[in-house]
């Protein structure tokens, strides 16, 4: 009888626990909050592997004009949005019967934007970034690189839709498709050994992952 009492005890705050996080779940708002951390969390943690595995397999100099070419793609994709993606968040839910024209008008300004901006960086890379000139001023990789910023722009604001419709786990799964294939790319290609090899690797997976 005492057994018996003493697991009736320990079944009770466990199945407690299971229904006060069932009941959590179910409330979109918290759950989406889930999600949210974890699209920080994940590509924090992959990203550093990422970085640690790239140090292993290219010269410090290969990774250090990759990671700044990343960073500026970046930049350029933080001034090209405009602040838009808040502006959906805030507007899209009441936007009604116009949410698709919204998305698209907004999906193209961006595009759009990302395109000027990203050309006129690469057109006057030679008095912002002179130390990139030699690497990023080739036609395939400039039109590469302005491709991966219009992009990455086009993502971020579709990122922050799911967002405004608290579908949180639809760009989980992008940021985790994006965060573990682009490994693959970067063993692979290590063999030929340049900074566009990085870049490139990271641009394959950008691309995929945005398609998903």
């Amino acid at each position: 009888m005492i057994e018996q009492g003493q697991h009736i005890g320990v079944a009770l705050p466990a199945a407690k626990t299971e229904n006060f996080l069932r009941r959590f779940l179910r409330i979109s708002l918290y759950r989406n909050s889930i999600f949210l951390i974890l699209n920080s969390v994940v590509p924090s943690l992959t990203g550093f592997g990422f970085w640690t595995l790239a140090t292993r397999l290219y010269p410090s100099s290969t990774i250090g004009t990759a990671s700044a070419l990343i960073s500026v793609m970046s930049l350029l994709t933080l001034i090209s949005s405009m602040g838009m993606e808040y502006g959906l968040v805030r507007f899209l839910p009441e936007s009604g019967n116009r949410a698709r024209t919204t998305i698209i008008s907004t999906s193209l300004t961006g595009a759009l934007c990302a395109l000027l901006v990203s050309g006129i960086f690469v057109i006057g890379m030679q008095f912002w970034a002179p130390s990139l000139l030699d690497y990023v001023l080739t036609l395939y990789l400039s039109r590469v690189f302005i491709a991966m910023t219009v992009i990455n722009t086009v993502y971020t604001l579709l990122y922050h839709v799911f967002i405004a419709h608290r579908r949180s786990d639809y760009a989980l799964w992008q940021i985790i498709v994006f965060s573990l294939v682009r490994f693959l790319p970067l063993v692979v290609m290590s063999a030929v050994s340049g900074f566009s090899t990085i870049f490139a690797s990271w641009a394959i997976t950008l691309t995929a992952s945005r398609s998903v």
